[in-house]
């Protein structure tokens, strides 16, 4: 199988807007991927396997011509559902991993990222709620915000992290394991929600 890559821009639809993506790829195996980004900002992705029983990893890369470094798991692609992830500015490109057995059914489905611009991130106004991997806009003045996880999937590593807007600063803001609380939120960034099943958040 032969994979492609196409740096033509598209449109998608997001709750009757329409969209543009920077930048969308696909592919069946491992791979790493060069990412086009913005200067002095983190960059913001969108992965998707292609097949209901399928999963991939997503990593971060930084890619210098004296060394290559990995960065943790950013998102785990399960069926479907789209799942969006934000890189730190010091990432280059993103590591896609198979994580299909050939008894899943699904060990021949195709993955997709997009790479989207950050205005794509829903605001944190009122309640917002997911059902995976997502990233929210925190407006400058917010100061707290209410979180609660679906408690069959909470146990399965749900956690939140706050980026500062420049892509550099990565905060904790919740416990790890909790299903339902209160953050603090230390200032105008993204949420970065990681999760395996439904949450919501509220201010």
């Amino acid at each position: 199988m032969s994979e492609r890559r196409g740096w033509t821009a598209g449109e998608r639809r997001q709750k009757g807007r329409t969209l543009e993506y920077l930048a969308s790829y696909e592919g069946w195996r491992n791979r790493d991927v060069e990412i086009p980004r913005t200067p002095g900002a983190p960059t913001l992705l969108e992965v998707r396997s292609m097949g209901w029983y399928s999963m991939f990893m997503a990593h971060g890369i930084e890619k210098t011509p004296q060394r290559e470094v990995r960065g943790p798991v950013a998102a785990l692609a399960i069926g479907r559902r789209p799942q969006r992830l934000l890189l730190g500015r010091k990432y280059t490109h993103v590591h896609i991993q198979r994580l299909s057995s050939s008894s899943s059914g699904g060990g021949f489905a195709r993955w997709r990222v997009r790479v989207l611009p950050l205005e794509a991130a829903r605001e944190i106004s009122g309640t917002v709620r997911g059902r995976t991997n997502d990233v929210l806009w925190c407006p400058a003045g917010l100061r707290t915000v209410n979180f609660a996880f679906d408690r069959k999937t909470a146990d399965g590593g749900s956690v939140i992290t706050h980026m500062a807007p420049d892509g550099r600063t990565v905060t904790t803001v919740m416990e790890f394991g909790t299903v339902r609380g209160k953050m603090r939120i230390p200032g105008p960034g993204y949420l970065r929600i990681e999760s395996l099943g439904p949450w919501e958040v509220s201010t």
